[in-house]
């Protein structure tokens, strides 16, 4: 009777056994696979990024030699080849993490410092080529003042105007008591814009602290 359970124990081990066997094999099937896929999907970082930085040389040596860019650019593009290199130089296989399963650091950060290096290349490729007659300088500074010099100006001239034209309607029309009146309007409404213009150049001034007087 004890044999019989004994070799029933037997049975339910090797049972068991032979179902942790199927398991660590099929474990170690899935893991090799997705193992596999990381790796291919690493490789083709490489090769995208690789790609793209084929397309970023292109587009440097197409600028034109008198163009400001271009010594920048070709700077910034040795730098990033360097950098590409040294991410294009790594083995995948050698760069996997076990658990979790991922590329390691040293990959992550080689991929990072190629792609940074790329866009500080795209960042000179893409900003605006300056001409040579283009102003420099601070906009609140340099700029500002002299776009409220205009603008006085320019509504200096115009209240001017709409006073002298009032000025001389209401001496046309010194018989017609209706024409005087709306010529004396338009002088008084002319004063009053002239004084809003005056307070709102004192105001801009007084927030701004910038002395538009030297600019006029």
């Amino acid at each position: 009777m004890n044999l019989i359970n004994i070799n029933r124990w037997h049975r339910i081990l090797a049972i068991f056994g032979i179902i942790a066997l199927s398991f660590s094999i099929l474990t170690g099937v899935i893991y090799a696979d997705q193992r596999d896929d990381l790796i291919d999907y690493m490789e083709a970082s490489q090769a995208e990024i690789d790609d793209t930085m084929d397309q970023l040389e292109a587009r440097v040596t197409s600028i034109n030699i008198n163009d400001p860019r271009k010594d920048d650019a070709v700077d910034k593009l040795d730098l990033a080849k360097s950098a590409v290199n040294d991410f294009k130089g790594l083995d995948a296989s050698n760069h996997v993490d076990q658990d979790p399963l991922g590329p390691d650091e040293s990959w992550v950060q080689a991929e990072k410092d190629a792609l940074e290096a790329m866009a500080t290349v795209n960042r000179v490729l893409i900003a605006p080529t300056r001409p040579g007659n283009v102003p420099q300088g601070d906009i609140l500074e340099d700029f500002a003042p002299q776009l409220v010099k205009l603008l006085f100006g320019f509504t200096t001239v115009v209240i001017l105007i709409a006073f002298i034209t009032s000025g001389v309607y209401m001496i046309i029309s010194f018989d017609n008591e209706e024409k005087v009146t709306k010529a004396k309007h338009m002088i008084y409404y002319s004063l009053i814009g002239f004084a809003f213009v005056v307070f709102a150049f004192a105001i801009v001034q007084a927030v701004t602290d910038i002395d538009f007087f030297k600019f006029i």
